[in-house]
């Protein structure tokens, strides 16, 4: 038995990805996050 809720949401999200590309660095990594302006030993 099928979920309509679930498969409606499946086909939500596939819609919004084909539509919506993913920001990746020049070598295919999805970083979302930098803190190259806070210094190692800040931590």
């Amino acid at each position: 038995m099928k979920n309509r809720k679930q498969e409606r949401l499946l086909r939500m999200q596939r819609g919004y990805h084909q539509s919506h590309s993913w920001c990746l660095q020049g070598d295919g990594l999805y970083i979302p996050h930098s803190y190259k302006e806070i210094s190692p030993d800040a931590y």
